[in-house]
This record gives C-alpha cells, sequence and structure tokens, in this order.
C-alpha cells in the first residue's frame, strides 16, 4: 500500500480545487469536453480514496464523487450548476484541515 505525508495529500487536495474551478469555464463556454473532464476528475477522485484515512475526509470526497457525477449527467440551471461546483470546492477545501487522521 502507498501511503502519503499529510502535506502530499493537503497539497494533492489543493489542486484538485483547481481542476474543479476548471469546470466552470468548460461548462460556461458550452465545451463538448465537458461531461469527459468531468469524468476523469471523478476517476481521479475515486482514486484518491484509498489515500484518505480519515473517515470524515473520505465521507466528504465520496459526496463531491456524487456530485460531480450528477453535474456530468442531469440537466440543471446555470445558478445551480455554479452553486453545485462552489459547494465541491468548499467541501474539498475542508479536507485540508481534517487530514489530521491520516
Amino acid at each position: 500500500e502507498i501511503t502519503f505525508s499529510e502535506n502530499d495529500t493537503r497539497a494533492y487536495f489543493q489542486k484538485v480545487i483547481g481542476k474543479i474551478y476548471k469546470i466552470l469555464p468548460i461548462c460556461e463556454e458550452h465545451l463538448d469536453t465537458k461531461q469527459d473532464y468531468i469524468n476523469s476528475l471523478v476517476r481521479e477522485l475515486y482514486g484518491s480514496l484509498n489515500s484518505v484515512q480519515n473517515e470524515a475526509s473520505r465521507v466528504a470526497v465520496i459526496t463531491v464523487i456524487n456530485t460531480l457525477v450528477y453535474l456530468s449527467t442531469a440537466d440543471y440551471t446555470p445558478k445551480d450548476f455554479k452553486a453545485e461546483v462552489f459547494k465541491c470546492i468548499r467541501i474539498i477545501g475542508r479536507i485540508g484541515g481534517d487530514l489530521c487522521g491520516l
């Protein structure tokens, strides 16, 4: 099993925030790559679950995965879309504070 330091994991999730934020311009520009980009991010987050030992952080990652799956498949208003993206960003941002249990 591969383990990562708390600092490495915190840095990784900071990078994930940028990847989630990138969904906004992709959607606003109506690019055909939106679903592919979100699906790729979902796969990456699913893989990251093995490196998160803190139960609250694991639940947070699962919440973000589920929200992103919804965004890639459901109909939504632009307002709802933005709200869900920013919710994901807030959740991932909180993980940094929960990493003490790694």
